[in-house]
Formats: structure tokens, sequence, C-alpha cells
């Protein structure tokens, strides 16, 4: 079976009929524009290597947006630019937009349709309110970043790559759009191994940049030294001011440009989105940015001096709202063309875009495991609409219409998905990636370094973190024998957390099996690794969980029971309760085990039942 993702190049075949797998023959183009070695050599000479590195960059910038200019419309040409980006040690996606904002001298109209080819969509600006409070002309101050959250998944990742997409065509600041990525680059590897095929190999730090906590720096609010501006002049007796507030360093590297006294009077500096997360406990944020946008499948807990756009549902994946989203604009885009209006989305950013929340909403639900009807009808839409994309016509490839929607809906419709060449080739996709990439991280962490293994952590309420390890039936083998080393090391990290952060008492980590449709039935156990540090208070929160996750689940049904591990203590509840010794070095701790499969949701099954600080 030819993987739909493996190759580029978007071929247009022979027509298909209803029974033929068509997704297959999906071939994304993601090589530069124009020949690298063409573009990169006027860029060796030693004329220009001896060039100030701004120069150098306003060369670069100059060199792509001449070839940009000439592409024709509809385009996408994001993939390929990163591409030639890379080619040059000294420059960043983030110093394309800081020429076409400042030096570019091209009307408001002109640059955005510069960025709608670099983005692949072209649209009136208003219509990005559905993503950004951007009504009645208004653009925020500064930089805007569109981020993912701390140790982020595949459903954070694809969702603020996406949402920084739209910030940038959209213009929602007059400064940067930054697409934050916390995590090290090295941590997101595995996730941007998936998306490769979309974007082009290694696209990620070409584009992102990696914040764990986000504050300013002078390249975000930069802004055009007007000659002989006065005030201008005298503001640059405030950046020291701003150095303070901020404890961060600021370099310029262009003398034309500077800060005013203007900018540094102003509220807010910056701007942030927030996606798959809504709260400002999972990461901090200086106070000179302001949250505009939040999209979130989870609860939220924010404060904000004005009205953001807030898009929260009870659906399984964030990427299912933005996939609604994008349906609606994509939709309403064909409309003004038809309307003979000059907008466009291209096929290559929609059937990208598509492939990617698939992935993401097939990781987040692990493979239709927990879903929603929402969350069926959205992956059955994404599938239909990349079959159309694909063939040049509207033939409905996959019908819920003769399913009864009654309780049994959702599993009924989730087998039907599940028997479709065009989903499992999704499936096989993330199962092989992530269970290779799960494999490598077990053997990382015997070694010593647990940092990916123990990456989806996430800290909640204020006082708990809640890890989790998603395994295939194959890994399990591998991770029993590795086990107890991989407890301790577990552990161990709890330790020093709780030295750093004295204001967390809970640490939980759930050991999850997820079922794939190769899977008949799982067997063995799945667990929850619960630690709390010394202290009374610390104490409370490991019962207080205990007690409410007790006794809100049918404890019998998943056959639950209660280990106690080097002296831990717990009530006497009507449960097996085993009391263990381990080896020395592990503090006291308590160990819940149940049937695989059976508690996999960290949003549904752990959350609610976690106390507050």
């Amino acid at each position: 079976m030819q993987d739909i993702l493996n190759v580029f190049r978007l071929r247009r075949r022979r027509r298909f009929d209803a029974s033929t797998r068509r997704l297959a023959e999906l071939v994304l183009e993601t090589s530069p524009f124009v020949k690298i070695d063409t573009f990169i050599a006027p860029f060796q000479t030693p004329a220009f290597l001896e060039q100030e590195l701004p120069e150098k960059r306003k060369q670069v910038s100059v060199a792509l947006f001449s070839h940009i200019q000439k592409a024709e419309t509809p385009c996408f040409l994001l993939p390929g630019l990163l591409q030639l980006i890379k080619q040059f040690s000294f420059y960043h996606f983030s110093h394309f937009e800081q020429w076409l904002n400042l030096e570019s001298g091209l009307t408001e109209q002109q640059e955005m349709e510069i960025r709608a080819k670099i983005m692949g969509k072209f649209m009136p600006r208003d219509d990005y309110q559905i993503y950004f409070p951007i009504g009645c002309n208004r653009y925020y101050w500064g930089a805007h970043f569109v981020t993912a959250h701390p140790n982020p998944d595949l459903d954070t990742f694809v969702a603020s790559f996406w949402g920084f997409a739209d910030a940038f065509a959209a213009k929602v600041s007059k400064g940067l759009h930054i697409w934050n990525v916390p995590a090290a680059f090295s941590q997101v590897q595995p996730l941007a191994n998936l998306l490769e095929d979309i974007l082009g190999k290694g696209f990620v730090p070409t584009v992102a940049q990696s914040r764990p906590h986000l504050e300013l720096v002078a390249e975000d609010v930069v802004e055009e030294l007007a000659k002989g501006d006065e005030e201008s002049i005298s503001g640059l007796t405030h950046v020291e001011q701003v150095l303070e507030k901020e404890q961060n360093r600021f370099k310029i590297d262009n003398t034309r440009y500077a800060f005013t006294s203007k900018s540094l009077s102003k509220s807010y500096l910056g701007s942030v989105s927030l996606r798959d997360f809504g709260n400002d406990t999972e990461m901090s944020f200086s106070k000179s940015i302001q949250i505009i946008s939040v999209i979130d499948h989870h609860k939220i807990a924010l404060k904000t001096t004005e009205a953001p756009l807030i898009q929260v549902a009870d659906v399984q994946s964030c990427n299912v709202l933005l996939a609604e989203m994008a349906f609606q604009l994509n939709d309403r885009i064909r409309s003004y063309k038809q309307a003979g209006q000059p907008y466009f989305v291209d096929s290559k950013r929609e059937m990208g875009e598509y492939i990617s929340f698939l992935l993401a909403i097939c990781d987040d639900t692990d493979f239709l495991s927990k879903v929603t009807s929402r969350d069926v009808d959205c992956v059955k839409n994404l599938l239909n609409r990349l079959q159309s994309l694909l063939n040049d016509n509207s033939a409905v490839a996959l019908t819920f219409d003769d399913i009864k929607r009654d309780e049994a809906f959702v599993n009924n419709a989730k087998k039907r998905l599940l028997e479709s060449d065009d989903f499992i080739a999704i499936m096989e996709k993330i199962y092989k990636a992530k269970g290779f990439d799960l494999e490598q991280q077990m053997n990382e962490a015997v070694d010593g370094n647990g940092a990916l293994l123990f990456s989806d952590t996430k800290t909640q309420n204020g006082v708990c973190k809640v890890g989790q390890i998603k395994l295939f039936s194959w890994n399990r083998p591998s991770f029993k024998l590795k086990t107890e080393q991989l407890l301790r090391m577990w552990q161990e990290r709890a330790i020093r957390d709780a030295r750093e952060h004295p204001q967390h008492s809970l640490y939980l980590q759930m050991i999850s099996t997820v079922k794939t449709i190769k899977d008949q039935e799982l067997t063995g156990n799945d667990a929850f690794w619960l630690w709390s540090p010394e202290g009374t208070k610390h104490s409370n929160a490991l019962q207080f969980f205990l007690k409410k996750f007790i006794q809100a689940i049918d404890f019998k049904e998943i056959d639950l029971k209660i280990l106690l591990i080097n002296g831990a203590e717990c009530p006497i509840y009507e449960i097996p309760t085993e009391v263990v010794v381990e080896s020395n070095d592990i503090q006291p701790m308590v160990i819940l085990t149940f049937k695989a499969g059976s508690l996999n949701s960290r949003k549904a099954k752990v959350t609610p039942f976690l106390p507050w600080k």
C-alpha cells in the first residue's frame, strides 16, 4: 500500500470509481519554486560574504520577494520558501517578515497578497475574525505569538502551526507573527516527522521559535526610526526601562530601527493566541503580552482586560474545531471565486491542512477510541473533502445517512470509519511512527535521558503534574522489562520538580495502552503512578484524588487494584490492596493497576478529580 503522505507532487490522475482507495494517490509538492542552486549562487560570492549581517538578510529577502511576486495564484509557497531559507544559517522566516513590514515599501493590499501567496489562502481580512478579534480594521501592537502548550503533543503542534499560518496571512499585528513551540526542537521532532511530507523536511527550526516563557525581545517590537524623528530618538532613553522590566537581553542589529517613546507607553507590547490550552498556569507570559484568542477543548481559566476570541467545545481534539472552521472559510472563498472576486485557497494548502487535522484527531482520540458524534462527523467530512480535492469532483465516498442517530450511532459510525482504507492509511502512519519513537525513547530513558519519554506532562490546577505515556500493544514487552527503571527515573524527576516548585502537591503518571485496528483485545494492565512530596498538605492532595477518583469509576469492571509501595498509606476501600516493598531508593508511592485500555483519557478520567491550589 502506497503511503498517502510519503510523496509530494500533486498529480491529476484518471478518475476513480467509488470503490477505489483514492487518497493513496495524493502527492503534495514541497520543493522550492526556484532551483536551490540557482537561488543561492549570488549569495556565495566573496562580495556578498563580506557584507554585514543586516545587509545579507536584506539581500536574501529581496531575492525571495522577487520570486514570490512572480508566482501565479493560486499557490501555497510556504513549503518551498522554507526549503530556500534553510540554505542560510543566518536567516529565519521571521527575517523575511521583518523586511516585508519595514523595508518592502508595499501598499497594504500588495503586502496582503504576498502573505496570501505564502500561506496559500487569500480572503477578506474580516473573515479571519473566526480566529482572531480583528474587526473594525484592528491591528495589534508589536509581535503576535501563536503558541502550543509546553510539552506539546500532535494536537497542539498542528493547531498552533495552522494558527500561525492564519495569523500571518491575516496580519493580526503590525509586528512579527511568531509560531512558538515551547519545547526544545529535538523534543518535537517526532511530531514534525509526521508533517514533513506536507511542509518539507526540517521545517520547524526554519519557521518556529522556542520560548518556554513568552516575553519580548527587541525584534518583536522593533519599528522604523524615521529620519529626524526626535520623539523616536528621545524614546531610546526608555529602552533601558524595558530591559529592566522584562529582565531580558535586547539586541538591535540594524541601527535604522528602534523603540519609540510612543511604543513604550502602550499597555501591551505584544499579543498571543493559545491553541489547545486556555489558561495561564501551564505557561507563563510577560505582563506586556495580552491573550487575544483561544481555541481549545479543555476547561479554561483566563483573566483578560479585553474580550478575546474564544472557541471552546466538548470535542476530543482541538483540531476538530479548526477543521470545522476551515470548512466554513474554504467554502466561503469558493463562493467568492464563483462571484468573480480575486480570492483563492490553493488545493495543496487545503489538502495539507486537512491531512494534518486528520493526523492530530487520530492521535488525540487514540484512533477514535474516545470520540463524540461531532468528532466522527468531522473525520468523515475530512476524508470526503480530501477525496473530492484529489479527483476534482464532489463525490461522497463515506456517508452516515443510513446509520440511525441513537445511542449506538457513535460506535457504528466509528466502525465504518475504521473500515475505510483511507483512514487506515492515516492510522498506520501514526502507529508506525509513534511506536518506533517510543521504543527509542524508552531506550534513551534507561540510559539516563528521559526527557522525551516523559515529555507529555501538564501542570493542572496549579498544583498537579499529570503525565501520560501511550503504548501500543507491541511496545508492552519492552516497557515491562524496563518498568522498574522507568518508575525510578519518573520519581526522581518528580522529586526534582517538587524542590523547584514547592506548590506542586501531586504527581501522576498515566501508563496507557492504545488499541489499534490490528488489536482484537488488549491483555495485561495499565497503571497510574502516584507520588506526593512529604507533608500533610501534599498527602491530602493524593488522598483527595484517590477518594474522588474511586468514587466516580466502576472499579470492579476495570479490575482496579491498589499497590502501596514502601510504606505508602491509603484509606481502606473495597478494592484489592497489596503492600509492596521495593528497593530503598524508591520513596513511598501508590500505584493503581487496571485493565489495559480502560482509562486512557486524561481529560475525562483524571482531570475532574484533581485537587486545586
